[in-house]
């Protein structure tokens, strides 16, 4: 998926928690939207080409001596991590958003033809789906998505 359907996939699931889970004040909102942003570029990380590789060009050559790009961050144990430290750490709402924005990305990129696989290294299990990035399939994603935030605004 492109960057802007990611964003928007990011931008969707942290209004349904708003919606559904919890009812944040300001302050709160703006640091759980502060991790959802960061969340949401981190799978990409291992990818040179991705939009924070760009701007810190040195973490994908570092990462990539360990691990391959759809690897390790394109699994559900980065986000698990995450909600995790949400429970230990200050600022819980920053990491829920870390991990809301990371599994927004996951969901996202699970509708693509390469997929990813979830739970890898434990298993092989791969879910994938049709949509091609950059295709006319992705556009009318984005366009859902975008009327969906219309229409709730």
């Amino acid at each position: 998926m492109k960057n802007q359907t990611h964003l928007l996939f990011a931008i969707l699931f942290g209004i349904v928690y708003f919606e559904h889970f919890y009812a944040p004040n300001q302050k709160t909102a703006i640091i759980f939207s502060v991790g959802l942003l960061i969340g949401y570029l981190l799978p990409d990380i291992d990818e040179p080409k991705s939009t924070l590789s760009q701007k810190i060009p040195i973490i994908p050559s570092i990462i990539s001596l360990f691990t391959k790009h759809r690897g390790i961050f394109h699994t559900l144990w980065i986000p698990i991590l995450f909600y995790g430290a949400s429970f230990i750490f200050p600022l819980p709402f920053f990491f829920t958003g870390l991990a809301i924005g990371y599994v927004s990305h996951l969901t996202a990129d699970m509708l693509t033809v390469s997929g990813i696989r979830p739970f890898y290294p434990l298993t092989r299990l791969k879910i994938k789906g049709r949509v091609k990035t950059g295709s006319f399939l992705e556009k009318i994603l984005f366009l859902a998505i975008i009327s969906y935030i219309l229409l709730t605004l």
